[in-house]
C-alpha cells in the first residue's frame, strides 16, 4: 500500500538527494499540490522547489484573476528557464494551459543596469508591450509613469517600485522608492523586469491576429441571435483594441491558443528531469473534469456572443510527460522496480466470529505465519 502524500514525498526527496536532476511531481489537483508543497517544506528550503498553482475555478478566474496568482505564475515560469536540481510541482490546471514559447517569454523579460544606453521612449514602448499600464503616478504593481527623463515602474517581481533616471539616452541611476511617500529608499545597480502577463505575442502573431479575428467573427455571427451579435461586436472591438495596444489582458486568455501559433506547455520549459505521478487515477479524473467544465463554459460564452468560435482554455495536444529520464507512477498499490512479492493468505472475519480472532491468530503464530492486521479507519 502507498500513502498518496508520504509515498511521493519521501520518494521524491530520495531521488532529489541522490541526483542532480530536476524532479517533477504531478499532483492530482491544487489541494494535493499544496499538501505536497507543505510536506516537502519540512525537508528542503522553499527556494529548492517551484510550483504552479493555476486556478481550477475557471468561471471565477475569468471574472477576476488575482494579482497574487498572476505574480506567482510569472515568477515560477521565469524560475523554470534555468532550473537545475529543483523539485517542480504541477497539477492538471497548470499542465494543460497555453504558455508562450520559451524563447518568446525569455525575450519579453529584460534587464536594465546603470550606464545602459536606451531611448526613454523605447523603454516606454517596451513596458507597454509587456502589459504595464501607463499612469500619472504609480500606486500599485504592474504600472509605470514617465516624467521627463524619469521613468517609474513597479515590476511584478519587485517588492518596491523602481525609479530610473536618464541623462540623455543613458541610465544615470536606478533606485527603489517608497510608494506612499514617493521618496527613494536605496540605490541599486540593475533591475530585471518580467512581463506583466504570460500572454505575450510576437510581431507575426500581432500581424496575423486581426485577420484571424475578422474571419472567426464572420463565422460566429451566423449562429447568433440579435442580442448575441451585439455582444460579439463589443467583444471583438475590445479584443482588437488590446491587439492594437500590443497586450492581451487575462480576460482574453481564452484567445491565446488561437492567436499564438507557437504555444508551449509548462513541461516544455523543463529539462533534465525525472517524473513522479503522485496519483495517476485521480490525476486523470481531475483532468477530464477540468476539460469538461472549461468546454462547457466556453460554449456558454460562444452561445451568448461573448467569445469567438474555436476558443479553448486548455490544450488537448500537450505532450503530458515531455522527455523525462525516468517515470514513476504512484497508485494506491505502488509497484517499484525493486519491489518484492510477499505471498499471503487473506482471512476475513465476520462479527459473529470476532470473539475467536485471538484463538485463530495464536494458531497461525504457532505455525510460523506472520500476522498483518489491516484496520479500516
Amino acid at each position: 500500500m502507498c500513502d498518496q502524500l508520504i509515498g511521493p514525498t519521501l520518494y521524491a526527496l530520495n531521488k532529489y538527494k541522490n541526483s542532480n536532476k530536476n524532479i517533477v511531481i504531478f499532483a492530482s489537483n491544487n489541494y494535493e499540490l499544496n499538501r505536497l508543497k507543505s510536506s516537502l517544506a519540512n525537508y528542503i528550503p522553499s527556494e529548492d522547489f517551484i510550483y504552479f498553482e493555476e486556478d481550477e475555478l475557471i468561471r471565477v478566474e475569468y471574472i477576476s484573476r488575482s494579482k497574487e496568482m498572476n505574480a506567482q505564475e510569472l515568477y515560477a515560469l521565469d524560475s523554470l528557464l534555468n532550473a537545475q536540481h529543483k523539485i517542480i510541482l504541477l497539477s492538471p490546471s497548470s499542465l494543460y494551459r497555453f504558455y508562450p514559447n520559451k524563447n518568446l517569454f525569455k525575450a519579453a523579460s529584460f534587464s536594465l543596469k546603470i550606464n545602459d544606453v536606451i531611448d526613454v521612449n523605447e523603454l516606454v514602448n517596451k513596458l507597454t508591450r509587456c502589459g504595464y499600464l501607463k499612469v500619472n503616478k504609480i500606486d500599485q504593481s504592474l504600472q509605470f509613469a514617465k516624467r521627463g527623463d524619469i521613468v517609474d515602474v513597479f515590476p511584478i517581481n519587485s517588492k518596491n517600485p523602481i525609479r530610473i533616471e536618464f541623462f540623455d539616452d543613458q541610465i544615470e541611476s536606478i533606485r527603489e522608492f517608497d510608494i506612499s511617500t514617493q521618496l527613494s529608499i536605496n540605490k541599486i545597480d540593475s533591475i530585471k523586469i518580467l512581463p506583466a502577463s504570460i500572454l505575450v505575442l510576437d510581431s507575426s502573431d500581432y500581424e496575423n491576429s486581426k485577420e484571424i479575428i475578422v474571419k472567426l467573427k464572420e463565422k460566429s455571427m451566423k449562429s447568433l441571435l440579435d442580442y448575441g451579435k451585439k455582444n460579439l461586436e463589443i467583444e471583438c472591438d475590445r479584443l482588437l483594441e488590446e491587439i492594437e495596444n500590443g497586450f492581451l489582458s487575462s480576460r482574453n486568455y481564452k484567445y491565446y491558443g488561437l492567436l499564438n501559433k507557437n504555444c508551449n506547455s509548462i513541461i516544455d520549459y523543463i529539462s533534465n528531469y525525472d517524473l513522479i505521478i503522485a496519483n495517476e487515477e485521480e490525476f486523470k479524473r481531475n483532468k477530464e473534469s477540468l476539460f469538461l467544465e472549461a468546454d462547457e463554459f466556453m460554449n456558454e460564452l460562444i452561445s451568448a456572443g461573448k467569445a469567438l468560435l474555436g476558443v479553448k482554455y486548455f490544450s488537448s495536444s500537450v505532450n503530458e510527460v515531455g522527455n523525462p529520464i525516468e517515470i514513476d507512477v504512484f497508485n494506491e498499490f505502488y509497484s517499484h522496480k525493486n519491489s518484492f512479492e510477499l505471498p499471503y493468505k487473506r482471512v476475513s472475519f465476520y462479527n459473529k466470529h470476532f470473539k475467536n480472532v485471538g484463538l485463530l491468530i495464536n494458531e497461525y503464530l504457532k505455525n510460523n505465519y506472520k500476522i498483518i492486521c489491516c484496520i479500516d479507519e
